[in-house]
């Protein structure tokens, strides 16, 4: 009760200042506050906000980025094609150094070749890769070289292997091109990095940089292990399978215990991450009547996203009610099924089974549903039993094989036989085609966006697929073109891809990055980023940009202030847009009404000059009047001289 009389005055006052602010803001004094910022910009005018003029102009700003992007990238695969097919039988690449070729001959081969010098980026090395000179400071605070380029080099190749050699050789010149690509593009830091992945796994990426482990941890046990492998990467697959849908038969019945048991488990999970967001999958437990059917809570096709593909490697790994007979049948009508319901990517069977003498995979649901052979089938033989005829046969009849896995160590190989294959028979031309697009958590630990494309030779008589080529994207591009229009207080704007993910959001710093483990990394779902009341309002604007259609939505929502620390609950409206040539849409979170909000002419940003060692864009700040006494030691005074520069009475002679 003794605070009564202060609690009274403060509501008072709160009113009285509440009341002065709408007085200010009613039509004539926003055209005296429109007047007073042209006259503070130059004389460049401002008018009323329009959400999505802006947002639209904001998306055809970062379409004509993705343009000039994906022409420099065509360009360059065009060059490495070429590059590839001059070196062919010259030095490392000739048949003397080929194992395959007839005319293999190693005494020779180490005479005709001598591969260029190269920077090889491995971890743990004692001469760091680009060397101890001062060199310039990347937008992920780590030192590179723009002045060369460097190799790595799978853990299982060894490093004067001639597949190696080779490649150093005809990628050599790439560095050049690499550079020329920077010196030629509207802004040199809209690409950070460019990189060809060769299909051996061999990598040469610039600019130059040393190298750091996946998912390093500080108290692991063993000695840590670098075992990077550009095919297992996002952006590799991505652009090499497309999508697809694949279905896998996993062998439960009473004969796979144990150690089969675990491979097959094993298997299957590495399988299961080795898909992109784009694809799906679907797991059948295979036995006989009371233990077949999906496993999991899974009951039907699922797109591979992360959070999704662990939840069904836990339920895998846990699965060790293992009894009865492997009754393929019912499981392969079931697989069947699904693949019917779902027509527009590559459909991929899988079987996993120990190959017990009693397990027969009929072949008539083939005869059926695959007399196309639309299907590819892929058949697994777990542990160290007899051959089975009837698995191989069902795959090879079906543009298949059979693997066997006897040990740990075969899984990852056997698997990525099976990635290999999954290239569509027409690889795409790159310049019939857009981009892959590829957003995930690279080496060093950060969240970025990459564009690429296949490198193919071509000759009359086929096409050989020779490595992916890709970009990686300024991370703060998408935010820095949202910035460039000066929305004003309590407005930002984000961009998700077409699975409703997050590409680019003000609430994702360097920190949030690095306190994710790699799973949540990839799951950063804009419905975590965004809250509405009632909470499924943000819902349709999700749904409308996965879809890809402008416009906008009016809701109450849940915004940040203080840099996240507390949450207030406004009316705002969304504005969206497709970003044309991408799988990506834009929005613009503007507080209501929009009427208060000026428009400003766009400031033209550059990357480059940016100070990149910042953890963040930060704009200028401006002193908004020049004022005899300090704001933060008497508020009330600066509130009350804030208002009264804002009234249409009152002249701003004192405000810079």
């Amino acid at each position: 009760s003794q605070f009564s009389p202060v609690i009274h005055s403060l509501e008072a006052a709160a009113g009285m200042l509440s009341s002065q602010l709408e007085d200010i803001f009613n039509e004539t004094a926003f055209t005296v506050l429109q007047g007073h910022t042209t006259d503070l910009l130059g004389g460049r005018p401002s008018r009323k906000l329009n959400g999505s003029e802006v947002a639209s102009l904001i998306a055809q700003r970062l379409s004509d980025d993705v343009t000039e992007i994906e022409a420099t990238l065509k360009e360059t695969v065009a060059m490495a094609g070429q590059l590839y097919s001059d070196n062919l039988g010259i030095g490392c690449c000739s048949d003397l150094c080929d194992r395959q070729s007839d005319s293999h001959d190693r005494d020779a081969c180490s005479e005709e070749c001598v591969a260029p010098g190269y920077c090889q980026a491995e971890y743990g090395s004692e001469t760091a890769c680009i060397g101890t000179e001062p060199r310039e400071q990347s937008v992920f605070d780590r030192l590179v070289s723009f002045d060369e380029s460097a190799v790595h080099i799978p853990v299982n190749i060894f490093e004067n292997d001639t597949s190696v050699l080779c490649f150093v050789q005809w990628t050599d010149n790439l560095t050049a091109h690499f550079q020329d690509n920077r010196n030629r593009a509207s802004d040199p830091a809209l690409v950070t990095s460019q990189f060809l992945g060769s299909s051996s796994g061999i990598l040469r990426f610039f600019p130059a940089s040393d190298w750091a482990l996946i998912n390093q941890c500080e108290r692991c046990p063993f000695e840590p292990v670098d075992t990077y492998d550009a095919r297992r990467r996002p952006w590799f697959l991505n652009t090499v399978a497309g999508s697809k849908f694949v279905v896998i038969l996993l062998d439960l019945s009473g004969s796979v215990s144990g150690f089969q048991l675990l491979l097959a488990q094993l298997a299957a999970n590495e399988l299961l991450q080795s898909l992109n967001e784009e694809d799906f999958f679907f797991v059948i437990r295979v036995g006989d009547n009371a233990t077949r059917g999906p496993l999991g809570c899974f009951t039907g096709r699922t797109r591979a996203s992360p959070e999704n593909v662990l939840a069904m490697n836990k339920v895998i790994m846990v699965t060790n009610n293992t009894h009865g007979r492997a009754d393929f049948g019912p499981a392969l009508d079931h697989a069947f099924r699904e693949f019917e319901a779902s027509s527009e990517c590559q459909q991929i069977l899988v079987i996993f089974t120990d190959g017990d003498r009693e397990t027969v995979v009929p072949t008539e649901p083939f005869q059926r549903y695959n007399q196309s052979r639309r299907v590819r089938v892929f058949s697994y033989l777990i542990g160290r039993g007899s051959d089975n005829a009837n698995l191989e046969l069902v795959a090879r009849c079906n543009r298949g094989n059979m693997s066997r896995i006897r040990e740990y160590d075969d899984i990852i190989s056997k698997i990525r036989v099976l990635t290999n294959e999954l290239r569509p028979e027409t690889l795409p031309l790159p310049e019939d085609s857009r981009a892959f697009w590829t957003r995930y958590r690279d080496v060093f630990g950060d969240l970025v966006l990459t564009a690429s494309l296949p490198v193919i030779r071509e000759t009359n008589e086929s096409r050989e697929f020779v490595g992916v080529l890709g970009m990686d994207v300024n991370p703060q591009l998408m935010d820095l073109r949202i910035r460039e229009h000066a929305l004003g207080p309590g407005s930002y704007g984000f961009v998700i891809d077409n699975n409703g993910q997050v590409v680019a959001h003000p609430h994702i710093s360097k920190e949030h990055v690095a306190s994710l483990s790699a799973d949540d990394l990839l799951s950063l779902d804009i419905s975590n980023f965004e809250h509405s009341d009632p909470s499924d309002a943000i819902d349709q604007v999700r749904r409308a940009m996965i879809d890809r259609t402008t416009g906008d939505l009016s809701l109450t929502a849940w915004v940040t202030v203080q840099r996240e620390q507390r949450y207030l609950l406004k009316n705002v409206t969304y504005h969206y847009a497709p970003i044309e040539g991408t799988p990506f849409s834009i929005a613009l979170v503007l507080p209501s009404p929009e009427a208060l909000l000026l428009d400003y002419p766009p400031f033209n940003l550059s990357l480059s000059a940016l100070n990149l060692t910042q953890k963040e864009i930060s704009l200028e700040k401006r002193p908004y009047c020049q004022l005899d006494f300090d704001p933060s030691a008497n508020p009330t005074r600066f509130l009350n001289h804030l208002i009264s520069s804002l009234s249409a009475n009152t002249s701003l002679q004192d405000c810079n």
